[in-house]
């Protein structure tokens, strides 16, 4: 077996994933993992497992019941020699594992054994090692269950061991000369570490051996304000004898052999000695050029560490004038007027905006109403310090980030919501809007990056702004959409909701702190009406998830009563209030033509198998292997199901009718209430009354496993009365079942009716109108 820290808590079987069970059981695996070979108290553990006095009074035996279940896992993985061992040892338990088989061991050691090379003067060989070490990082270290509330000091002990290993690399790729290659990565630490000043000083060096000077001295600065307005530290005095280097041209920045600015400035000749003199240092002893090598980590000539601590702060200008023979790109060069691009993490907003009646209206009308919205959104984005880029008809473009790095993604979807807010006020134009983050390459105009003397916007290249214009597309009208780096990026600052039909998508349905932000939708009214029974299926949430059970609540009202805002409400504060990672899958009946029996089915195995609509169908088959492998070891098992699936992965599924319909819907319940046994699951569906009596019949037993399942499986339908009407025993005989039913609000006009099939009998043909 292979266990995996570094990430997503994650045990291996002969490359294949193991079902770890729930949360306590998963706590207690990773607790004994990070304390490998050692004895842990059972103390220890509890205190792991439960924060201060929270701990029921059967806490032991639920340590107990996680230990014996951990037992059966590990020798169901093989013989103890290729497997871990977990055995009872006064005064807890100890997991005698080799370290070989866990990846944090596994780090510590290649990062030891770099480290020793880079002593060794052996950069090439520190920096395979090192970057090694790196790779074996999947994301946080057991992101699972920080995600569920775990925050061990042993957690934070080893992402600063991360942080320390990544400067040691930074270090061994800039003493190979590969400045270039670690520009970004550095760029986004320290962005992301703003105090840690030997990673500063390291991007320091970078930029200045890529020719920024400028920029290097900027980030000094930037770096000398983050320690005085948050520790009121000044800069150690490494980073202050790297700032003079800098100033100087000191030649010794340089690699050898390495391109480079060629520096013009002569060496520092030796001043006199004089005590107390301009010319002296510390204890009178003279400031000498740099004679020796550089302070590892920074670059920094050793002979500057003598120098006063009373260096200037550096004013950025543009610097003394260069002569006709300084190379291009050296920092003293002549200001061409353009500067060369950089590729930068920036957040790019796109945004469609159509004033209301512009296809029917004059040309010079809707020329002038264009011109209009166009000025509005200019204005919207400078003032949530955004840079407008250009607009091209209906679509404009603006990137966050380029200047102040700091909150850019939320800038960006503010500034998006503050036009889409002005635009419905007079109900003058339809928005939609996009906003996508990441790596592209910015020409920024003029040489200092300010913007050139006659205003010229910057120009911007790469995947970012494709991902951009795919994702607008297909945002309704009204909606604000957020690719997953974004979402990541602003989430506890934003109310979101995955985009409908859309795993790779976020909807943002408003600020917190805000007045009415709380909105599934444009179209609906106020939230609030019924408080009480979201309170009651959230409990019940909660309840299945710590409980490992599966529950189906079913919401009954006639048109008007509120079913589809209260669906929308309900998975609002679901994914507000989760403890845990859950995934909710969301039904709404469609607007055209009948989809097919199997829409629903498809709908749910796409989300859990995170397969996207533009993947291709060998994608969409690899994805449901990936997820049937994270469900059962059981290879058979996993080739039954996944051929009896396979009519959910294609178009023509649709048209499957009996008797294969029913085949297909057992296996989709089978792979379903699988699935929340890997992670907490809701299926949500609107309009159940429309569903044909196989997909009626396979919904409601999904929710009804056996106590041993542990599936922590939520299943909340709406539907009108006629449900009841079509079968009087809907989940009449399920243990844990829940029906609640609305009424209109006070003043509330009720919905129009459509016209529906007529239902004959239990058989009637109106199957396949729950849709995805």
């Amino acid at each position: 077996m292979q266990f995996g820290l570094l990430g997503p808590l994650e045990v291996l079987s002969d490359g294949v994933p193991v079902v770890l069970g729930g949360t306590k059981q998963r706590a207690t695996l990773g607790s004994l993992l990070l304390q490998a070979n050692r004895v842990v108290p059972t103390s220890e553990l509890l205190g792991s497992l439960w924060d201060g006095d929270g701990a029921p009074a059967t806490a032991r035996k639920i340590l107990q019941n996680a230990v014996w279940a951990l037992r059966g896992l590990l020798t169901a993985g093989g013989t103890r020699v290729n497997t871990a061992e977990l055995i009872t040892k006064a005064p807890g338990y100890m997991l005698k594992v080799d370290p070989a088989r866990v990846d944090l061991f596994v780090f510590r050691q290649r990062v030891a054994d770099g480290r020793a090379a880079l002593a060794a003067q052996a950069p090439e060989a520190a920096a395979v090692l090192l970057r090694e070490a790196l790779d074996l990082w999947r994301g946080p270290v057991l992101a699972d269950l920080v995600e569920a509330g775990v925050a061990w000091p042993e957690l934070t002990a080893a992402e600063k061991a991360r942080l320390d290993a990544m400067e040691d690399f930074f270090e061994a790729e800039l003493a190979c000369g590969r400045h270039h290659t670690v520009l970004g990565r550095l760029e986004a630490m320290v962005e992301g570490q703003p105090h840690r000043e030997r990673s500063s000083g390291q991007l320091m060096l970078a930029l200045y051996r890529c020719g920024r000077q400028a920029d290097a001295l900027n980030l000094y600065d930037r770096v000398r304000a983050a320690l005085g307005e948050g520790l009121g530290l000044e800069p150690g005095r490494g980073l202050r004898m790297l700032q003079r280097a800098i100033l100087q041209h000191d030649p010794s920045l340089l690699t050898p052999g390495a391109p480079g600015p060629v520096p013009h400035t002569p060496p520092l000749a030796v001043a006199p000695a004089s005590p107390g003199g301009a010319g002296s240092g510390a204890a009178g002893r003279p400031m000498v050029g740099p004679t020796s090598g550089p302070v590892p980590g920074l670059g920094v000539p050793a002979a500057y560490v003598d120098t006063p601590a009373d260096i200037p702060a550096y004013r950025p200008s543009r610097g003394p004038a260069s002569g006709p023979g300084t190379p291009p790109g050296h920092p003293d060069a002549p200001d061409t007027g353009a500067a060369a691009p950089e590729r930068m993490t920036v957040s790019a907003l796109l945004l469609c905006a159509r004033p209301v009646g512009w296809r029917t209206a004059s040309p010079g009308s809707a020329d002038s109403a264009f011109e209009g919205l166009g000025s509005m959104i200019r204005e919207e984005v400078e003032r949530c310090g955004g840079t407008f880029v250009t607009n091209i008809g209906s679509v404009a473009l603006a990137l966050f980030g380029i200047h102040d790095p700091r909150g850019a993604a939320e800038r960006a979807v503010r500034a998006a919501l503050a036009v889409r807010t002005r635009c419905g006020a007079d109900g003058g134009a339809a928005v939609t809007a996009a906003v996508t983050s990441g790596p592209a390459l910015v020409r920024l105009p003029g040489g200092d990056g300010a913007g050139g003397a006659d205003g010229a916007p910057p120009t911007v290249a790469g995947t970012l702004l494709d991902d951009g214009r795919a994702l607008l597309a297909r945002v309704p009208d009204g909606r604000v959409w957020l690719c997953g780096t974004t979402r990541h990026d602003i989430s506890g600052a934003l109310h979101l909701r995955r985009a409908a039909g859309r795993p790779d998508a976020w909807e943002v349905l408003g600020v917190r702190g805000e007045p009415g932000a709380p909105r599934a939708y444009a179209r609906l009214a106020a939230v609030g009406e019924h408080d009480h029974e979201l309170d009651l299926v959230a409990g019940l949430l909660e309840w299945s998830r710590l409980r490992g059970l599966s529950h189906l609540v079913t919401v009954l009202g006639e048109p008007g009563s509120g079913k589809t805002r209260f669906l929308g409400d309900f998975e609002r504060r679901a994914l507000e209030a989760a403890r845990a990672p859950v995934r909710i899958v969301t039904a709404y009946p469609p607007d055209d033509d009948d989809p097919g029996p199997l829409a629903l089915p498809a709908l749910v195995l796409a989300e859990c198998c995170d397969i996207l609509p533009g993947d291709s169908i060998d994608t969409a088959h690899d994805k449901l292997n990936a997820a049937l492998r994270r469900q059962t070891a059981d290879a058979d098992e996993r080739h039954r199901l996944h051929q009896r699936l396979l009519p959910l992965l294609s178009p023509v599924g649709a048209a499957l009718r009996r008797p294969d319909v029913g085949d297909v819907l057992d296996a989709w319940r089978e792979f379903t209430v699988a699935a929340a046994r890997v992670q907490p699951l809701v299926v949500a569906v609107d309009d159940m009354h429309l569903a044909g009596d196989e997909l009626l019949g396979c919904v409601e037993s999904l929710a009804d496993t056996g106590a041993d399942d542990a599936a922590a499986l939520l299943v909340v339908v709406t539907a009108r009365p006629d449900l009841l009407r079509r079968h009087p025993c809907w989940a009449g005989s399920m243990r844990r079942a829940v029906t609640i039913t609305l009424t209109p609000p006070a003043g509330a006009r009720p919905e129009p009716s459509v016209a529906e099939p007529s239902v004959a009998g239990r058989g009637a043909p109106c199957e396949g109108r729950i849709a995805v």
